[in-house]
């Protein structure tokens, strides 16, 4: 099949989750053999040099890369507050994209539209207009979902009474547009399960794919603890701040000699000054690569979130031992105690923690286990099969 890509963000090179979830869809879909498109806003805040994507993909993915000013600041903030529309989703809407959007779907003809989460919603009517192809919603997230549990954690009075109207706004969104579409692709079964109240269109519950031909077949005995996410996304940064002022001063007790990494772009100030014995902030590195093979224990700390934490398969793809919350691991079938450990309390947290830091032998085997449960659940090749099923009984 002929399919289009629709992104609102450059994934490559990745450097979040979400990035991450698109490369490894856009990897999944050559993987059933289809043509593929790529079409993507290139923000400026986040821009990326599409060349880099073309030196690696080069004539076996089309590009379109549209730059877009998307940055909030105070005055586009109360104009959004006028206009009744949720600001997650109105800052990605732009008549320079729809002009390069509506070109592209006139030099070409797609059977399958994909849209890569919500906030290029604003372009269905377009696509609709220009295109036969079948349009299809890959939901990283129920979105809102994240921002009612984040709002129930906002102390500022203010920003909390903000987040409440645009939380509003973002859920009458999602049930809105949700029907409008041919088909969705939930990113975990717990999602899928939400979204059959919305709308009869056929769901197909895909996970991000993994490839382990692209992994270090033998993982780092390293013992240091570390997370690695963007921090401008508010979930990661509260559940950090209640691993730093909650769980890391237990680990100390018992392990005085313990290391914590933390690195993510757009690192908050607060957290890049964070001086507490043990811990180093490196804000955004080079290579996300490097960091997951040179570290040892993944820890995913999320207090809210929705999806599927890409984090997490990304751990397990590397055989890493890792400790998250139960909303961190939301999705993911692994088994608790086997291929991952979750834990919801501080004292529980830290337990497991300090226990892995302890036992080697038990770090390495978990490594072992996350590593093989990756391999069953999220091949790239296995989901490529799965997915070009589903869109061949659907065009």
């Amino acid at each position: 099949m002929t399919i289009l890509l629709l992104c609102n963000k450059f994934p490559y090179p990745s450097t979040d989750g979400s990035s991450i979830a698109i490369m490894k869809m856009l990897d999944t879909l050559l993987a059933g053999g289809n043509q593929m498109h790529l079409f993507s806003l290139n923000t400026k805040k986040h821009y990326k040099d599409p060349q880099k994507f073309k030196d690696v993909y080069g004539k076996k993915v089309k590009l379109t890369s549209v730059d877009i000013v998307t940055d909030i600041t105070a005055s586009n903030t109360a104009i959004n507050l006028i206009s009744g529309q949720p600001f997650h989703v109105s800052r990605f809407f732009a008549s320079n994209v729809s002009d390069a959007l509506n070109q592209v779907l006139k030099d070409e003809t797609f059977d399958i539209v994909q849209f890569e989460g919500i906030f290029m919603g604003p372009y269905l009517d377009l696509v609709r207009e220009k295109s036969n192809a079948k349009c299809v919603l890959r939901p990283h997230n129920v979105e809102y979902k994240i921002w009612e549990r984040f709002v129930r954690s906002e102390n500022n009075v203010l920003k909390s009474i903000y987040l409440q109207i645009q939380t509003k706004r973002l859920k009458k969104y999602e049930e809105e547009i949700i029907p409008q579409f041919d088909a969705l692709l939930p990113i975990s079964e717990t999602d899928e399960s939400f979204f059959k109240d919305y709308t009869n269109s056929p769901t197909l519950a895909l996970p991000c794919a993994t490839d382990l031909n692209n992994y270090p077949e033998f993982p780092s005995e390293s013992s240091t603890f570390f997370h690695l996410g963007a921090m401008d996304w508010m979930p990661n940064v509260s559940g950090m701040e209640w691993f730093l002022d909650k769980v890391w001063p237990l680990v100390l007790k018992e392990l005085p000699q313990a290391e914590f990494r933390l690195a993510g772009r757009e690192m908050p100030k607060h957290l890049l000054e964070y001086k507490q014995k043990g811990i180093t902030v490196y804000g955004e590195v080079e290579s996300a690569e490097t960091f997951y093979e040179e570290n040892g224990v993944l820890i995913v700390p999320l207090l809210s979130g929705s999806g599927i934490r890409i984090k997490i398969i990304e751990g397990l793809s590397y055989g890493k031992a890792i400790v998250s919350t139960h909303i961190g691991a939301e999705g993911i079938a692994a088994k608790n105690n086997k291929q991952i450990f979750l834990e919801d309390s501080a004292e529980a947290f830290a337990k497991r923690m300090i226990e892995l830091y302890l036992d080697k032998a038990l770090r390495l085997s978990i490594g072992e286990n996350a590593r093989r449960f990756a391999a069953e659940s999220f091949d790239v090749s296995v989901l490529g099969r799965k997915l070009n099923t589903f869109y061949t009984h659907l065009v």
